[in-house]
């Protein structure tokens, strides 16, 4: 007999148990959780992909930030054996990876983000300003040497990033 026409079949009741695990990993601060999370990003389920880049971004992954950095250089680097991240989601990913490095308050991870700022294209770029911007507001003795430090060379972004610090 056929299952009756309310009862979920295997494969979809597994997807959404993996929605819902990966819906509580952002409460757990550790690199295990984040490991779990970027597994997720390669999911052939578009609602395990979707619940995994939001739980990415809720997060404070702190000790990720080589995982973070790695994703956002090359999203693909997650493969090993699983399905790649297609095209079409990639930028999506690299976003959500730079709000994840800013949530981490690592030192590591604002030189991350300053570098995105100086090297990569647009949306990444104005991506990274605005969350250096946010992170001088929040975390300001650990942003604003590293910005200072910056700006003592002269590249084309140090009129930028001294207006950002005020000085």
């Amino acid at each position: 007999t056929a299952p009756a026409p309310d009862t979920p079949t295997p494969a979809f009741a597994l997807a959404e148990l993996r929605r819902r695990l990966i819906r509580a990993l952002p409460r757990l601060p550790y690199r295990r959780a984040l490991q779990l999370v970027l597994r997720g990003l390669c999911d052939p389920d578009l609602g395990v992909f979707a619940a995994s880049l939001e739980a990415l971004g809720q997060g404070r992954y702190i000790g990720g930030v080589s995982l973070l950095s790695r994703l956002l250089q090359d999203p693909s680097s997650l493969g090993r054996g699983r399905p790649h991240i297609p095209m079409e989601r990639r930028l999506d990913v690299q976003r959500v990876a730079l709000l994840a490095l800013s949530r981490t308050r690592d030192l590591r991870a604002y030189g991350v983000l300053l570098d995105t700022y100086r090297s990569r294209p647009e949306p990444l770029r104005s991506e990274a300003f605005h969350l250096l911007r946010s992170a001088l507001s929040t975390d300001a003795n650990t942003v604003r040497p590293l910005l200072l430090q910056a700006t003592a060379s002269h590249t084309p972004d140090t009129h930028a990033l001294r207006a950002l610090i005020g000085s």
